[in-house]
């Protein structure tokens, strides 16, 4: 059992200011995403008629609450590591109309109205988020790093769906819902005190879904999972190692090569593998055109670019500027969101 409380949450005192935006223009809109939600998304239109508005408060301890409302559309984004400290959110999303889905690290999470998806969300994990025409969600961002987890869940990447069946969820709903009603009234004086209890009952939340993997999931599992979390956030680290993993886990050396065998898997093929496909996908992001490839392999971890090279061609069968010049100009176009 977890002993989380959000009594001695910090929060610091900046700016509480208002969102509000709505266009018909999609890059517009991106630019709002980008700088009111979470930097690197592209929106892809599944409707002709383009719409998106949001109205909100950002909160002092660095958080936002917002409601969005939508024509069919998806939001998508790449990993990056660079921002990952900037971005390192608890997420809840809530519709109020229309069918909302996200999908994170190949987890798929829908929610109807009455529901709630909630998770952490960082930018180094890419996120395929999908609206119904006419959505319309209650969206709450709070800093990750301000929650007080233990050690052992610091790495841990979730995305959770709730029915609102339980107490903790249905109050936390209503809250939300109730705070989101009235936002444009709350004096600034009083923000505060409103986050700090959307950061406890958020706490709650977060604590009652770690109790229930943990009484599911077998500790062998848990570790195992814990441990992809910690390699997957850690991958733009040069000096990534068993023994680094070892360290920050609390386990030994022999235990991590014991958890990867146990799954019929090594250590180093898996961190090669995903620090491949890690700048695969930045080498088909139209974003990152002008980095060069030496720049981008080093920014996941690898500090030879003539071995980098040599594994890249050895996995996709082509060179990495092969590779990235294959891509039609067309496809650069729409991964920027132009």
């Amino acid at each position: 059992m977890l002993t989380i409380s959000a009594q001695d949450i910090p929060l610091r005192a900046v700016p509480a200011g208002a969102v509000n935006a709505d266009t018909t223009d999609r890059e517009d809109w991106c630019s709002m995403l980008s700088q009111a939600i979470m930097p690197a998304y592209s929106v892809r239109p599944v409707s002709p008629r383009f719409q998106a508005s949001i109205r909100g408060r950002r909160l002092p301890g660095g958080g936002l609450i917002a409601q969005i409302d939508t024509s069919a559309q998806e939001w998508f984004r790449m990993g990056h590591a660079s921002v990952i400290r900037q971005t390192d959110s608890f997420v809840a999303v809530m519709p109020c109309a229309g069918a909302v889905s996200i999908t994170q690290q190949g987890r798929c999470v829908s929610s109807q109205p009455g529901e709630i998806i909630f998770g952490r969300s960082i930018c180094s994990s890419s996120v395929l988020n999908r609206f119904d025409e006419g959505a319309s969600v209650y969206y709450l961002r709070l800093p990750f790093s301000r929650f007080p987890v233990p050690t052992s869940r610091k790495s841990e990447v979730f995305i959770e769906h709730s029915s609102g069946d339980d107490a903790v969820s249905e109050i936390f709903m209503g809250w939300l819902a109730s705070v989101m009603s009235r936002i444009d009234d709350v004096p600034g004086t009083s923000l505060p005190r409103v986050e700090r209890a959307l950061f406890e009952v958020a706490v709650h939340l977060y604590e009652r879904r770690a109790d229930r993997e943990s009484a599911s999931v077998s500790a062998l599992q848990l570790r195992y999972r814990q441990l992809l979390d910690f390699i997957d956030l850690s991958l733009n680290d040069p000096s990534l190692s068993v023994s680094a993993c070892a360290r920050a886990l609390g386990m030994s050396s022999r235990y991590v090569h014991k958890l990867f065998a146990e799954h019929g898997h090594l250590y180093a093929d898996y961190v090669m593998r995903n620090r491949l496909e890690r700048i695969r996908e930045d080498l088909l992001n139209g974003a990152y055109r002008g980095d060069g490839i030496s720049t981008i392999c080093y920014r996941w971890g690898f500090n030879d670019a003539a071995h980098f090279s040599r594994v890249f061609k050895e996995r996709y069968g082509m060179t990495p500027s092969a590779f990235r010049n294959a891509m039609p100009a067309s496809d650069l176009r729409h991964l920027r969101g132009s």
